[in-house]
């Protein structure tokens, strides 16, 4: 399941809530993309709270500038990713033609 980033993007306040309601509907895995890491902090947060997976794609520029929001998910059990990477789906083309691409949260979210 997709996780998305409500108007209050950064609250542990939204996050909880999603994260209770997608375990209590049987989902196991929550996957969402982000480009600075502050939404996707406070869901890794809330998934390990109800043992759900979680997996972040994060823009490969945020991912290299950012490590400690990255060490942050990672510390709560998020599987972070920077896209474009192996891990994503466009990642044969868009590494081909650049293969030092920055990124950009359209291709983290493919």
């Amino acid at each position: 399941m997709k996780a998305s980033a409500p108007p209050d993007r950064t609250s542990p306040n939204s996050a909880i809530p999603q994260a209770l309601l997608q375990q209590a509907g049987g989902i196991k895995r929550l996957a969402t993309e982000t480009g600075a890491g502050q939404w996707v902090s406070s869901l890794a947060m809330a998934c390990s709270m109800f043992g759900l997976e979680c997996t972040i794609y994060m823009v490969k520029i945020s991912h290299q500038q950012k490590p400690y929001r990255k060490m942050l998910m990672q510390t709560w059990g998020a599987n972070v990713f920077a896209s474009p990477e192996r891990e994503t789906l466009k990642w044969p083309r868009i590494l081909k033609e650049d293969p030092n691409c920055p990124g950009s949260l359209g291709i983290a979210s493919a």
